[in-house]
């Protein structure tokens, strides 16, 4: 009995140990593929991880592509508003240069035609006063020249009536003297 109990004993062992062994290899079979489908997983993951991060980085090159856009665009619009604005301020200072000369050179013209016009009135009076020394000196010179006529035509009058008549002549027959003597000197252009 005691060999049937040992018997039966070891035969229940070797179940057991064939039962432990069939559990152990199912349990190493179960981590195999559990070892295989975390590795699969791991892989998907991986690959996921991979795309998601491309994905990831391929929006976010968009989106600060989008950024840069935008901010160029308002960089763009405050430099064309900042160059109107130049441009205008520009055109404005231009102007205000021109007015500015305009007055001066108008300011300037009338000064300069003012003093114009006192030159020309001086001049017009110096030459007016010139022209009026010039006519009394020439007629004080013809006046002179006049007088010097007479008497040289009366001295030469007074010669002829001597030899002419062997006397002198009254004031009357004098002028009438006088007068043929002036026709013939000017038809002789004596003077």
């Amino acid at each position: 009995m005691r060999y049937a109990i040992t018997r039966r004993g070891n035969d229940i062992l070797t179940k057991t140990i064939t039962v432990a062994q069939e559990i152990i290899r199912n349990a190493i079979a179960a981590s195999q593929k559990n070892l295989r489908a975390s590795e699969t997983f791991q892989e998907e993951l991986a690959q996921m991880m991979r795309e998601g991060t491309a994905q990831n980085l391929s929006e976010s090159k968009k989106i600060i592509q989008s950024a840069t856009n935008d901010i160029v665009d308002a960089y763009q619009k405050q430099f064309s508003v900042l160059s109107r604005e130049v441009e205008a301020s520009g055109r404005f200072a231009h102007n205000q240069f021109l007015e500015a000369t305009k007055k001066r050179t108008d300011d300037l013209s009338a000064g300069i035609q003012g003093e114009l016009g006192k030159m020309r009135q001086e001049l017009e009076e110096k030459l007016l006063a010139g022209m009026q020394e010039a006519q009394a000196g020439a007629k004080v010179y013809q006046e002179q020249k006049i007088k010097e006529l007479d008497a040289k035509i009366y001295q030469i009058l007074g010669e002829i009536a001597k030899k002419t008549f062997g006397r002198s002549v009254d004031l009357s027959t004098h002028e009438e003297l006088v007068m043929e003597a002036l026709e013939k000197a000017k038809k002789e252009n004596l003077f």
